[in-house]
């Protein structure tokens, strides 16, 4: 959530889903808003790999989809990055924001 409040800061509109936010309509939600950035937070990394195959699925769909990835169990995790997914590590939201997503 605080990555979003960050996003609207910068002006930015944007959609705040809770936790357990089931996938099943996510794309066409994503595709009827026209958002392009999609933030996930994870705190355990039980769901990564879940989530990760969502991702693709999705890119598949839009290839101009951006998704930024943190949380505790992205921490705990190693991944590499992408140019259409980052996974947040650190706290800099600010250059990171400038160098990808602006």
């Amino acid at each position: 959530m605080l990555f979003s409040l960050f996003l609207r800061k910068k002006g930015n509109e944007f959609i705040y889903l809770g936790p357990n936010t089931p996938f099943d309509g996510l794309l066409e939600l994503i595709e009827t808003k026209k958002l392009s950035i999609i933030a996930i937070s994870m705190t355990n990394t039980a769901p990564l790999v879940r989530v990760e195959k969502w991702i693709q699925a999705c890119l598949e769909t839009n290839t101009k989809l951006k998704f930024a990835i943190g949380g505790k169990g992205v921490l705990r995790s190693q991944r590499t990055v992408t140019p259409s997914v980052l996974y947040l590590t650190d706290s800099n939201w600010e250059s990171l924001y400038e160098s990808q997503f602006h």
